[in-house]
């Protein structure tokens, strides 16, 4: 229930979904994440749905062979 304990939750799994370290321009999918996090009694399975119906996740820089 910590707020940094949250934020770690919603990181980690953000970060391995995108591919890449977040920056600062994160910062507001964090925290709608955080708050989507909350509506779902802080289920796990939930965030990650919330992490790929989240347009950042829409928007995934994929390198090019």
């Amino acid at each position: 229930r910590r707020p940094e304990v949250v934020r770690c939750f919603v990181k980690k799994p953000l970060q391995w979904a995108i591919g890449r370290a977040l920056e600062e321009i994160d910062a507001c999918t964090i925290e709608d994440l955080e708050r989507a996090l909350a509506k779902t009694n802080r289920s796990y399975d939930e965030l990650l749905v919330a992490i790929v119906r989240h347009p950042t996740f829409a928007f995934i820089r994929r390198e090019r062979p």
